[in-house]
């Protein structure tokens, strides 16, 4: 789920829902084809938070650059919030203002 609301400040509200296994891990990747620089997409990514099914907080870590590491996964459902700062006009980034959104789904 995507959500916009805080365009002014350029952020786009992201919500993943998902059912875990033990030892979950979560990464973005720090290039995409075509573009053979290192983006370091999760330098954009803030407010990473985690729940399980019943909304309590679930602990979760971010472990390198690009990596976020789940606690006490034993849950079926999990729900991981986040926000994209969206400033880079650009093929390969997202932008959100008051007249238009573009996300590129690796960024």
């Amino acid at each position: 789920q995507i959500e916009f609301d805080d365009y002014k400040q350029h952020l786009v509200h992201v919500t993943i829902r998902f059912l875990a296994n033990p030892n979950q891990e979560l990464w973005l990747p720090t290039w995409i084809p075509g573009s053979y620089l290192i983006r370091e997409f999760s330098k954009h990514i803030e407010a990473v938070k985690a729940y399980d099914e019943a909304g309590r907080m679930l602990n979760i870590k971010k472990t390198e650059k690009n990596r976020w590491r789940l606690f006490n996964t034993d849950h079926e459902l999990i729900t991981v919030e986040y926000d994209v700062y969206a400033y880079d006009l650009s093929v390969r980034g997202a932008y959100v203002d008051q007249t238009r959104l573009y996300i590129n789904p690796a960024c």
